[in-house]
């Protein structure tokens, strides 16, 4: 990605920080405050690490580490995100990334990333099917935001650390298409509170996620608060244990949506068989979900 594209994407970063800041505090709350000019901005970034090119992907290198920085614009279809870059372990998928990728339809995390910073894939208009590893652990705000398009998520990731109500990350979800269907592997044991909330408290307007569909594999222990809250286009649940197992899991708060909708017990080929539900598509994320 050239030098312009990358200031852009610096710039529309900055103005984000600023607009969540000036709407969560009052004017009074600045006084005696000097902002950092913007030069300082880019000088810090600029001067943070060495940036490496391997491919479509720019990247730095900590502790033996590497964090993706950027992507070439070119970059389309379906893309498996590398476990190593330069010979070393792709940890990280920095901030704004592949921000506006427009022409990417498929994005695999890999099982070498643990962090997924802001709005690391906003405004991938095209994509149509995402694949989250099983080592992630955090995903920051606005990640996944806009992504309209979105119809498969495959969610692997063992136990990612609760969302805050204040900041949304798959808004916009699956909003141009019939519905999402997401899909927990039989490794996941938390589905972080606010995962799919969907209301968005710094401009008062629902960015609802257009969940169709879940599948929940037998690891799942706990389903953290609002979830699935302001999820109205929830029908069917698919929980690969039992009708006893399901109650056993730990169930926030504000997740009627979740529990209203059909939720089909057992093995998933009976259900595709007796619902005629096409979720085909969506069994191999349960593969790649076991140990």
């Amino acid at each position: 990605m050239n030098n312009k594209t990358q200031t852009v994407k610096r710039i529309l970063a900055c103005i984000m920080v600023i607009v969540m800041t000036v709407t969560a505090v009052p004017l009074s709350g600045f006084v005696g405050i000097e902002l950092p000019k913007w030069s300082e901005i880019f000088a810090s970034k600029a001067s943070a690490a060495t940036e490496y090119k391997s491919g479509y992907y720019t990247y730095t290198v900590s502790g033996g580490k590497a964090t993706i920085t950027d992507v070439d614009d070119s970059i389309s279809g379906n893309v498996t995100i590398p476990s190593k870059l330069g010979g070393y372990p792709v940890t990280e998928i920095g901030e704004w990334s592949f921000y506006d990728s427009i022409y990417l339809t498929s994005i695999t995390i890999p099982d070498s990333v643990i962090s997924v910073d802001i709005c690391a894939f906003g405004f991938c208009t095209g994509l149509t099917s995402l694949t989250i590893g099983r080592n992630v652990t955090t995903i920051a705000e606005e990640s996944f935001y806009n992504c309209t398009s979105l119809t498969k998520l495959n969610w692997n990731a063992k136990n990612v650390a609760d969302f805050s109500y204040k900041y949304n990350v798959f808004n916009y979800a699956g909003k141009n298409t019939d519905g999402l269907q997401v899909v927990f592997g039989n490794n996941v044991e938390h589905i972080p509170t606010y995962a799919f909330y969907g209301y968005n408290k710094y401009t008062d307007r629902d960015e609802t996620v257009n969940i169709k569909s879940v599948i929940l594999g037998n690891g799942i222990k706990s389903i953290g608060n609002s979830a699935f809250e302001d999820c109205f286009g929830l029908t069917d649940v698919y929980y690969t244990g039992t009708k006893d197992d399901w109650k056993k899991i730990e169930l926030g708060e504000y997740n009627e949506y979740l529990t209203n909708a059909r939720i089909h017990y057992g093995n998933i080929e009976d259900q595709i068989q007796k619902f005629k539900i096409d979720i085909y598509s969506a069994l191999p994320a349960m593969v790649l979900g076991e140990g």
